[in-house]
């Protein structure tokens, strides 16, 4: 489904911005573009947003790999095993 009609974004593509470290809607916007011209993807942006934190507090969530002053961090909402 698309989520922001003016960048032409598909909740995939949100997902997988979440995932890369797009954690917040400003972080989303300065990523990929969603919610900067309208505004009216703003409360999906939110509910998708909420969804994944959800998904990274039961366990769900894949881990990823972000780029932190640009070296690479991997990211993980999983325990790290004792």
């Amino acid at each position: 489904m698309i989520v922001c009609l003016c960048r032409g974004l598909a909740d995939h593509a949100i997902r997988a911005t979440i995932a890369r470290g797009g954690d917040t809607l400003e972080r989303l916007a300065a990523i990929c573009g969603a919610g900067t011209d309208c505004g009216g993807c703003s409360p999906t942006l939110d509910a998708l947003l909420d969804e994944a934190r959800d998904a990274s507090y039961s366990g769900l969530a894949p881990e990823s790999v972000l780029s932190v002053r640009g070296e690479l961090c991997e990211a993980t909402s999983r325990s790290s095993p004792s």
